[in-house]
């Protein structure tokens, strides 16, 4: 069960780092949904490529994690980044589940606008799931 959830959240973080990929060569579909705004409407962020491929990396390097823990890929590192980083990944993606009281995750405020509906129902239950998985891979393998 662990290889699957492991090949499963690591798929997750594969799309999710190919999509940063591609706003950061330019590209613009959905780019304006996943923005959070103001109530008026104003972007609240405004990544540059840059951002987008730093975010795409670490994402890719996040998918790493649960494949390195059950043993599907095998890579050279210090003992303790294999031990502890899917609890980072578990805890950065609970705080962003619950989110910043304003803006994002499920306590955020600014609500009524297509991010934060998207965020309601999207965003913020995928970061709270994947934070979930990336616990169970953790208790599972140890």
């Amino acid at each position: 069960m662990s290889m699957l959830l492991a090949l499963s959240l690591s798929g997750i973080f594969l799309i999710l780092s190919i999509l940063h990929l591609y706003w950061g060569f330019g590209g613009k579909w959905a780019l304006a949904s996943t923005l959070p705004t103001t109530g008026s409407g104003e972007t609240v962020l405004n990544p540059t490529p840059f951002h987008c491929f730093f975010v795409a990396g670490g994402l890719m390097l996040f998918g790493m994690a649960p494949l390195i823990k059950v043993g599907l890929l095998s890579v050279k590192l210090p003992a303790w980044i294999s031990a502890y980083s899917l609890w980072v990944i578990t805890t950065l993606f609970f705080f962003r589940a619950i989110g910043d009281f304003r803006y994002v995750g499920f306590f955020k405020k600014i609500r009524d606008t297509n991010f934060g509906r998207l965020d309601t129902f999207l965003y913020a239950p995928l970061s709270f799931i994947i934070a979930l998985v990336a616990l169970l891979i953790q208790v599972v393998s140890d």
